[in-house]
């Protein structure tokens, strides 16, 4: 035992690690720009931190984004679009957790479709200005946008993986801050196995466990590592599909994988509005909304993609399943 600590210990020191000076950003974030911050000054990586925060945050508080831009005019944010709309004219606009519609013209995101659709579904830094007063909804005007593409460095895996002979499974727990022991192995292993496709096809978990076990912070890395979506609660149709309002797609066309927290605590009306389009979904790839838009237009998508549901297990039900097993 001693011997595999000592094994975990010299990986963890040759994994990325940058000291979070500002209390609430996400460390993903921190991980994603280790670049940035690797060999700065002190007082210097606590200034790129809190800049980094802070266009994180526009992203997700609608009225500080309102507030920035009143003041300077333009606002620089760090967001990936939780649905998004094209028109005929080359218009797009994408939404922000926040609520906000960023609008801008189809060539600031690519030249060909594969293209725009690539940097659409991913995260990406953009500088917007004052939005256009006679568009009904909250706005702003991109003004330019850089795509933030994460890179991956395989030869530095495989060289871990070989010096210390620790499994790609073991590796991945100690990149994410976990000593892999026989516990931790049982509660990561169905997480991890929605990162992969199986023949083909995305392999959908479903886990409940005790709270404070590490699912949020497991949903918020993937949402930066891998282009997930992280939901809080479970996801409306319009959300999570297609919004017949705005005409905008859903995260399930913006992501490469949907995780959905809390759901012992399922709103059951919004549960019976997306059942059959959940079901059709996860089981063909088919996601189908009978909302027509202002234009008559419904929504009917291919995508194959996996779905992690996450929820606390209460002492009771612990209670009640081992009282009915023993009997």
């Amino acid at each position: 035992m001693s011997e595999k600590l000592d094994i975990v210990n010299e990986i963890s020191k040759e994994l990325i690690y940058i000291r979070r000076y500002v209390r609430d950003i996400p460390y993903s974030l921190i991980v994603a720009f280790y670049d940035t911050f690797k060999d700065k000054p002190i007082d210097e990586q606590k200034e790129l931190q809190k800049r980094l925060y802070d266009m994180y945050n526009l992203s997700t508080d609608q009225s500080l984004l309102n507030l920035e831009i009143s003041l300077k005019g333009y606002a620089e944010i760090i967001f990936k679009p939780e649905s998004y709309m094209i028109d005929q004219s080359g218009r797009v606009m994408l939404f922000t957790k926040g609520g906000v519609a960023l609008i801008g013209s189809v060539d600031l995101f690519g030249n060909t479709r594969r293209d725009i659709e690539n940097v659409i579904g991913e995260w990406m830094y953009v500088e917007v200005s004052h939005g256009k007063p006679f568009i009904e909804i909250p706005n702003a005007t991109i003004e330019y946008v850089e795509p933030l593409t994460p890179k991956v460095d395989r030869d530095r895996a495989i060289e871990l993986l070989d010096r210390y002979g620790v499994t790609p499974f073991e590796l991945f727990l100690i990149s994410q801050g976990y000593k892999p022991t026989k516990e931790v192995k049982r509660l990561f292993l169905p997480r991890i196995l929605s990162l992969f496709y199986y023949d083909g096809l995305p392999i959908h978990t479903f886990q409940l466990s005790q709270p404070e076990t590490g699912k949020s912070h497991f949903a918020i890395r993937c949402e930066f590592a891998f282009n997930f979506t992280h939901f809080t609660e479970f996801p409306s149709p319009a959300r999570l599909i297609f919004d017949g309002r705005l005409g905008a797609k859903g995260a399930v066309f913006t992501s490469n994988g949907i995780i959905i927290d809390e759901i012992d605590k399922l709103d059951k009306v919004n549960f019976k509005k997306a059942y059959q389009s959940l079901n059709t979904g996860l089981e063909n790839g088919v996601w189908r909304r009978g909302v027509q838009t202002q234009h008559c237009i419904a929504l009917e998508g291919y995508r194959f993609l996996p779905f992690i549901l996450f929820g606390n297990v209460s002492n009771q039900l612990i209670d009640i399943y081992t009282q009915t097993n023993n009997n």
